[in-house]
């Protein structure tokens, strides 16, 4: 499987090679029926990816940004911590003019 197009315009040279050997990785864990191997190596994938502020879905090709990640993956409690953070945040931006400070 190739890089995907977030992943060309996202990571770096290293990053990306990374992101391959953890792909061949995975498709070697697939062919072989080793699901717990196929799984460390989409978690090392996507620890790159989280890096770069983003995550690749559960095949590697989507593109959803980190904090959306977090909070679509997150518990109920944790989702209205970000919901509140979100707000906070915004009222901070709003209060500066629009400055960011």
């Amino acid at each position: 499987m190739a890089l995907s197009e977030w992943d060309k315009k996202n990571l770096t040279g290293g990053q990306q090679r990374a992101v391959l050997s953890y792909t061949e990785a995975w498709e070697k864990a697939t062919r072989a029926g080793d699901a717990a191997a196929a799984r460390k190596a989409h978690e090392g994938a996507e620890a790159i990816r989280k890096q770069a502020g983003y995550s690749g879905g559960s095949n590697g090709a989507g593109f959803t940004a980190a904090a959306r990640y977090a909070r679509e993956t997150a518990s109920d409690a944790a989702k209205q911590a970000i919901d509140a953070r979100r707000r906070r945040g915004a009222a901070v931006f709003a209060g500066t003019g629009g400055e960011v400070r």
